[in-house]
């Protein structure tokens, strides 16, 4: 059996279906990575306005488990919710921090707001405001 000869292309050939590819792969990478810059950033934004929310629910329930508690105040409440969000960061994670309160002798309410960390400069990030409620702990006489 014999083996037939290779042949090649002529070199013209080879130099046109080369010149088609030249700098395919910087073009796509010019027009993807912007792309996949964007989507990143925009998941570590969401994942930033999430942990701020998280820590303004925890400073208002925090706040109201003090509100709510025998001998508690609506005062110590609000105290307590704004040094739990000091506590857990609030310059970083949540800044402008805001307390507000509403309650009577049955029920009490307090909500923390504020804006979450952005990783864009010269903007202050997502509101952010939680609210957490419960029942004043009291002591009744039966009926």
């Amino acid at each position: 059996m014999g083996t037939r000869p290779r042949v090649h292309p002529p070199a013209a050939a080879r130099r046109r279906t080369r010149g088609v590819e030249r700098g395919a792969a910087t073009l796509e990478l010019v027009v993807i990575f912007p792309v996949v810059l964007l989507i990143t950033f925009g998941v570590i934004e969401a994942a930033l306005w999430y942990h701020a929310r998280n820590v303004a629910l925890a400073a208002a329930e925090e706040g109201v488990r003090v509100a709510t508690g025998d001998g508690g105040s609506l005062d110590a409440g609000i105290g307590e919710a704004r040094d739990f969000a000091l506590r857990a960061g609030a310059d970083d994670i949540l800044s402008a921090v805001t307390v507000d309160s509403a309650g009577d002798d049955t029920e009490v309410s307090i909500t923390v707001s504020g804006h979450s960390l952005s990783l864009f400069p010269g903007w202050s990030g997502h509101e952010v405001s939680q609210t957490a409620s419960g029942p004043v702990e009291r002591f009744t006489m039966p009926d």
